[in-house]
């Protein structure tokens, strides 16, 4: 057996690279902007903080982020679960002493 048969062997491993699928996750923020909304909906962030919309709920969709089970931020931009109008929320400065 000469030293180029065993090599030739060795390199034909080393060159058959599998590829594993990726485990690394993609996630997509979702953007909140006027025209990703539904046509009915309105864009009452003018408005100024409020917690609640115009049609009544005080249930929104809003970007959070947690730290130890704890939110530590928020976008103040959010969009109301029940009729899609942005609006923007009120963080504790804006709370009426």
């Amino acid at each position: 057996m000469s030293a180029r048969n065993g090599g030739g062997a060795e390199s034909a491993e080393a060159t058959d690279h599998r590829k594993e699928p990726s485990r690394a996750m993609r996630f997509r923020l979702r953007i909140l902007s006027k025209n990703s909304i539904p046509i009915q909906a309105t864009d009452l962030r003018s408005l100024g903080p409020t917690h609640q919309c115009v049609c009544g709920s005080t249930v929104f969709n809003c970007f959070v982020q947690f730290e130890d089970y704890d939110i530590c931020w928020w976008a103040l931009d959010a969009q109301c679960a029940s009729c899609g109008n942005l609006v923007k929320v009120p963080c504790p400065v804006d709370k009426p002493e």
